[in-house]
């Protein structure tokens, strides 16, 4: 699935503040250090550790082979609590999402869905509205 031969086209740039990113060209979240990368075309996962070693992953995914990645696939990997897919454990965890005014559109610990499952992978669709999946 991967290109290992694209590897190279992998950049990484580390900036003081957001700003410092947003004046290169990316965009900034937050006024604190950056790590910026260029995805290149095709699959990549990027992979975080904290130093508590907690850890999370990005995989970017596209939604044909060889195109830019499309959706980014979020995984928390250490909340202790998993679920069987397949017969594989896929961690669980808790995500909230935030609408205009930073109000919670969706709160796994919302009492609202006690006892449901909760997320094991949070997918962020990047596609433009006139993509086809």
């Amino acid at each position: 699935m991967s290109d290992y031969t694209k590897m190279d086209q992998l950049k990484t740039q580390v900036f003081a503040s957001g700003d410092e990113a947003e004046a290169a060209g990316y965009a900034q979240f937050n006024r604190v250090p950056h790590l910026a990368v260029d995805v290149p075309d095709g699959y990549l996962t990027i992979t975080a550790k904290m130093s508590d070693g907690r850890r999370i992953t990005f995989a970017f995914l596209p939604y044909r082979e060889g195109a830019p990645p499309s959706c980014v696939d979020v995984v928390y990997h250490d909340s202790g609590t998993h679920r069987l897919v397949n017969d594989n454990p896929l961690p669980t965890f808790d995500a909230v999402v935030f609408g205009g005014a930073c109000r919670d559109l969706f709160h796994t610990r919302s009492p609202m869905l006690e006892g449901h499952d909760k997320p094991g992978i949070v997918c962020i669709l990047m596609d433009n509205h006139d993509e086809q999946a």
